[in-house]
């Protein structure tokens, strides 16, 4: 019966130490997590008008290496092996998903088609090219430069093979911006270059 009091006192003063010690790790934490998605800057150098009789251009069989799967960024320096993935800085969605939407877009407008889809052409209308691609890499390092590694295919409707491509890309930074939002607009610069370079290879120029 003697030791109630003192266990109550101790208690008290237990409770009291919690509460002045352990108060902030009790309070909800800020979620400072950004995320971002990939657009298409419009630029009236790369837009032509849109035609009704364009070409029609499937563009299907896209991937993207595993790494690169995953919703954080990836980061990675020149020459090295290792993957750092920003855990506070994540893509809103899957970058395959925004990858396509530019290549789409901007293909539409350097070619000047509203036939470019991500869908099969109903039958007797099938497209004039059909266009494939895997990304190995795409990333780079804040502050510093992206890079883009991706290889593709286009097939040609009257051709019986299609033609492979390799497309290597780097964009410098600037040294004074680290942020995560440069480092993305930069990647979309890569897919956007990317995308002339498809462009270019359905529609060569006259030799003439």
């Amino acid at each position: 019966m003697k030791t109630r009091p003192l266990t109550f006192i101790l208690l008290v003063a237990l409770s009291f130490l919690c509460g002045c010690t352990g108060l902030e790790v009790l309070e909800p934490q800020k979620d400072t997590t950004r995320f971002y998605i990939l657009e298409t800057p419009f630029d009236p150098d790369r837009t032509r008008e849109l035609a009704p009789e364009g070409p029609r251009v499937y563009l299907g069989g896209g991937s993207i290496a595993k790494h690169l799967q995953d919703s954080r960024l990836a980061l990675r320096s020149p020459g090295s092996n290792e993957i750092v993935y920003a855990d506070q800085h994540r893509w809103a969605e899957p970058l395959a998903d925004g990858v396509v939407r530019i290549l789409v877009t901007s293909l539409s407008r350097r070619l000047g088609s509203p036939r470019v889809s991500l869908q099969r052409f109903a039958a007797g209308s099938e497209s004039d090219y059909q266009v494939g691609f895997h990304i190995h890499k795409l990333g780079g390092e804040p502050g510093k430069a992206v890079r883009l590694h991706a290889s593709w295919w286009v097939q040609e409707k009257e051709k019986t093979e299609p033609v492979l491509h390799e497309t290597l890309l780097e964009e410098s930074l600037p040294a004074e911006d680290t942020s995560h939002a440069t480092f993305v607009r930069g990647l979309q610069n890569l897919i956007v270059s990317w995308a002339d370079e498809i462009a270019a290879a359905l529609e060569p120029e006259d030799e003439s």
